[in-house]
């Protein structure tokens, strides 16, 4: 999986190290990787913003203050979540101006920071690139963009819309490399991605018109795993 790039800028050191840590406490508990980057001051972190995929951004900064990072932000790197980090709430319309993805409040509440981190973590869902083949041309695919997989004996269907790859591939291997956040597989032949499914019901998916069924021994195992997504996702 990928490394999230976690930003904090905040003019108090002592502000940062306090959230850094709470930040550190909150990744070894979701078991997320990451690395963190300090700022002090919102130049500092428009010359880094390239490579961030997160920013905690206090609101109250002298030079420049928080939103007018943010927006400057959004336009270097526009991938990257402004999580807004403040004790006041007029400041909430203006932050939504500028995308804000979540607010903490202080004193910082593990709990907001939590949800914020598995918030950022769950977005990423399915970011990972896996190499699929046409015609001797090699496509470099999104997981995500996989509507669902289909076994046959020495090779698997990787279905995208209207599109079909073939690769001489197992289920039992795919599962080691797919992202566990999307996929599940609900019998022995199909693999399919949480991210596509139109209709559960009674044992029965729909996605893209195609029905398929969860076998009677995942059944249970599957529906806690999509309502688990349904709450992150939806």
């Amino acid at each position: 999986m990928n490394v999230l790039s976690i930003g904090i800028c905040d003019d108090e050191i002592i502000i940062q190290k306090i959230l850094a840590d709470k930040i550190k406490e909150c990744l070894e508990k979701k078991e997320l990787n990451a690395k963190i980057y300090m700022f002090e001051a919102g130049a500092d972190l428009l010359r880094q913003a390239f490579k961030l995929d997160v920013i905690f951004l206090d609101i109250q900064m002298p030079e420049m203050n928080g939103i007018e990072v943010g927006r400057k932000l959004k336009k270097i790197n526009g991938d990257c979540k402004v999580i807004i980090v403040t004790s006041k709430e007029n400041y909430y319309k203006e932050a939504f101006r500028i995308g804000a993805f979540r607010f903490i409040t202080k004193p910082f509440e593990i709990h907001e920071i939590e949800e914020a981190l598995e918030a950022v973590n769950v977005d990423k869902a399915g970011i990972d690139i896996i190499k699929l083949y046409d015609k001797r041309m090699v496509f470099e695919i999104e997981q995500r963009e996989i509507n669902y997989i289909v076994a046959y004996d020495s090779y698997a269907n990787f279905i995208l819309g209207n599109r079909v790859f073939r690769k001489n591939v197992s289920l039992n291997e795919l599962e080691t490399v797919l992202d566990k956040r999307i996929f599940f597989r609900i019998n022995r032949k199909v693999i399919v991605n949480m991210l596509w499914i139109q209709e559960y019901k009674k044992g029965e998916i729909v996605i893209n018109t195609e029905k398929m069924i969860v076998s009677r021994r995942k059944r249970k195992e599957f529906e806690l795993a999509f309502i688990e997504y349904d709450i992150m996702h939806r």
